[in-house]
C-alpha cells in the first residue's frame, strides 16, 4: 500500500499537465482489457497465499468529455464511464473469484488525444465467492466478508492502430476490502500487467473556448465530523470511531490543493458486542498533509499522516486516507472516505463538514 499511495500521488500532481488541440473527438469508447499479474504479500501472513500469477478481465464503457463545463477542459476532456471487472484469483476455493462493478476516470497526458499516456483510476462495490469461515475456510486470512470495496489504478500507453481502434499496454494495480467492519481484513492487493482493446463510436465536437479567470481564494478552512465501525483484531468486538477533523487548504491553482489536516479519533467500544473479548476505548491525535483534487462538485484527496498521540494496543504510527467529497453547496460538505493502515483498511468515515 505504501507504493500504491506513492504512486496516486505522482499521478495526480502531473496529470494536469497540457490541453488536447484537436477540435473533433469520439462520443463513447468501449475498452476489452486482459490482465496478468500477482496478489501482492504485504503481510508475512500472505506469502502462502500469493503462490502463481493468474489473469484478470475488465470492461469499459466511456463517455468523453466535451468541455460544456469548465473544468473539462481544466483536465484535459477525460472520459468517465463504468465498468465490470473479474478475476478467478488464485484458481482455489480459499479465495474464490472475485467480481466488480465501478465508475471511473481515465485523464489523457499531453497535447494530443491519441498516443498518449493515460492515467486512470475508479472504484465501486466488490463482491468475493469466499471468505474466512473458522471452520470451513480458515485458510482465507486475507477478508471476512463476501461484499467488498473495489479500487482500482492504471497507467497506460495508447497506440493507434486504426481511425476507430487502439491498442492499449499499461500497468495496474487493484484492491478488495471491506473496510474494517468486519476481520479479517488484511485485503487483497493485485498487481499486474494489462493489455487491451479500445473502440471509439461516433464523433463530436470538442470546445476549444477560452476560460475565464477562475476567482478563487488561496486559503480554505473546513471542519467536518465523520463517524464510521471498525472490528477487532481477534474476535467479534465491535467500536464505533468518531472522527473531529480541522483542515486547511491552499490553492496552487483552481483545480490543485495542498491540504494539512489535525485529527481528532475517539474509538467507542460497544459492550453488548463482546464475545470473547472486549475492544478499549481508544483516543488518538493524528497530524496529515495531502493533495486534493477539484472537480468541481466531486473533489478527491489522498493524506498522509502520524498520530502525535495513539493510546491504541496496535501501537501504529502512521495513518493514510483516501476519500471523495460532495460539494452539496458552496460551504456544506458530504464526506466519503477510508482510513488505513498502509494495506490494512482500519475503518471508512462517513459524515458532513463545513467550509469556511
Amino acid at each position: 500500500m505504501r507504493s500504491l499511495f506513492t504512486f496516486i500521488l505522482s499521478l495526480i500532481i502531473f496529470s494536469f499537465s497540457g490541453f488536447s488541440q484537436e477540435k473533433e473527438s469520439y462520443t463513447y469508447s468501449v475498452t476489452g482489457q486482459s490482465e496478468y499479474g500477482y496478489l501482492i504479500s504485504h503481510h508475512s501472513e500472505m506469502h502462502r497465499l500469493s503462490v502463481r500469477y493468474f489473469p484478470s478481465f475488465r470492461l469499459f464503457v466511456g463517455h468523453k468529455t466535451t468541455g460544456k463545463k469548465e473544468w473539462h477542459q481544466e483536465a484535459n476532456f477525460p472520459e468517465l464511464g463504468v465498468g465490470a471487472f473479474f478475476s478467478p484469483l488464485m484458481y482455489n476455493q480459499q479465495l474464490g473469484q472475485a467480481y466488480a462493478i465501478f465508475g471511473y476516470f481515465d485523464k489523457v497526458y499531453g497535447k494530443k488525444e491519441r498516443n498518449n499516456f493515460h492515467f486512470r483510476f475508479g472504484f465501486g462495490p466488490g463482491f468475493l465467492s469466499s471468505k474466512f469461515d473458522a471452520e470451513t475456510n480458515n485458510q482465507n486470512i486475507a477478508i471476512g466478508t463476501n461484499v467488498n470495496f473495489f479500487f482500482f489504478i492504471d497507467l497506460q500507453k495508447e497506440f493507434k492502430i486504426s481511425k476507430a481502434m487502439d491498442i492499449k499496454l499499461g500497468l495496474g494495480m487493484s484492491h478488495f476490502s471491506n473496510t474494517g467492519v468486519q476481520k479479517p481484513n488484511l485485503g487483497i492487493n493485485l498487481a499486474s500487467l494489462q493489455v487491451g482493446i479500445k473502440y471509439r463510436i461516433g464523433e463530436q465536437t470538442i470546445d476549444l473556448k477560452t476560460l475565464p479567470t477562475r476567482e478563487y481564494k488561496k486559503w480554505r478552512n473546513e471542519v467536518l465530523l465523520n463517524f464510521g465501525r471498525r472490528q477487532s483484531e481477534v474476535a467479534k468486538a465491535v467500536a464505533t470511531v468518531i472522527n473531529a477533523r480541522y483542515q486547511a487548504l491552499y490553492s496552487l491553482n483552481f483545480r490543485s490543493k495542498l491540504v494539512g489536516s489535525v485529527d481528532l479519533f475517539f474509538d467507542i467500544s460497544d459492550p453488548t458486542q463482546y464475545e470473547f473479548e472486549e475492544i478499549s476505548n481508544v483516543f488518538q491525535v493524528g497530524i496529515a498533509a495531502g493533495y486534493l483534487l477539484n472537480l468541481e462538485q466531486i473533489q478527491f484527496m489522498l493524506e498522509w499522516g502520524f498520530y502525535a498521540y495513539n493510546n491504541s494496543n496496535d501501537n501504529d504510527t502512521y495513518y493514510h486516507r483516501l476519500g471523495c467529497m460532495w460539494m452539496a453547496s458552496e460551504h456544506l460538505i458530504v464526506n466519503l472516505s477510508l482510513r488505513t493502515v498502509w494495506a490494512r483498511a482500519r475503518n471508512v468515515e462517513l459524515g458532513i463538514g463545513w467550509r469556511f
